[in-house]
């Protein structure tokens, strides 16, 4: 089953735009590789107040991110 892959625009505005090239790019190869085919496989549950989000790991940085599973889509 494909996932689609939804940014929060903060992310867009924000977070994306500060990375290098080379990291975006490694990230993007993680999103497309892992997190659209099985993104429960690959993330790991957060805790706390951070209830109900996972995390994937690329390199030093870490994708949060939230599964709608009747629309397929992460956020």
């Amino acid at each position: 089953m494909k996932y689609t892959v939804e940014f929060l625009t903060a992310v867009k505005r924000e977070d994306i735009p500060r990375l290098d090239s080379a990291i975006l790019t490694n990230i993007q190869k993680a999103i497309g590789a892992k997190l659209k085919t099985s993104p429960t496989m690959f993330g790991k549950p957060l805790r706390e107040s951070l209830k109900g989000h996972r995390s994937l790991r690329v390199e030093d940085y870490r994708v949060v991110y939230t599964v709608e599973p009747n629309n397929n889509i992460l956020i």
